[in-house]
């Protein structure tokens, strides 16, 4: 899949549910040379077809990326290259203050499942909130669940 496929090594990693440091590991037991910046094919986007996937079929980086099995950035890159106006600031017409209290904060709807509600990147939920001035909910990386994690481990 990396060697012929060009496949990131995140792609293979959640496709058999292993970390990047374990492909790029398994790359190296097995003697496969990595992809160096500069290496990976080019990705030819005609302007056309771009256009058409993000303004009229209204479909975000992100789907296009996966669609074209390219990355997110090189989707952006492109947009700004061939002057094609980002769509993501149609969400301050349709995610309003209250909207996002009552499902983020009242029935506790988590960040990840707003940004597919909305087609749009969790931290752009995040963002939204931080600007409305809604608490953000503490993840498990909080100080919180550290002691979680201990007693965890000892079990």
């Amino acid at each position: 899949m990396y060697a012929r496929q060009w496949c990131h090594v995140g792609e293979i990693g959640r496709k058999f549910g292993a970390s990047k440091s374990t492909v790029y590991k398994q790359l190296a037991e097995y003697g496969i040379p990595r992809h160096h910046s500069g290496t990976r094919q080019r990705i030819m986007i005609p302007k056309e077809t771009l256009k058409h996937m993000h303004v009229n079929e209204q479909k975000s980086a992100a789907q296009i990326a996966r669609e074209l099995n390219c990355s997110e950035g090189t989707i952006w890159r492109k947009l700004k290259h061939y002057g094609i106006q980002a769509r993501g600031r149609h969400l301050g017409k349709i995610l309003t203050r209250d909207k996002l209290e009552q499902l983020y904060g009242r029935q506790n709807t988590s960040t990840k499942r707003l940004g597919e509600m909305f087609n749009c990147h969790p931290g752009t939920i995040n963002t939204y909130l931080r600007k409305f001035g809604i608490p953000i909910r503490r993840g498990y990386s909080s100080p919180e669940y550290e002691e979680k994690r201990r007693l965890r481990k000892l079990a």
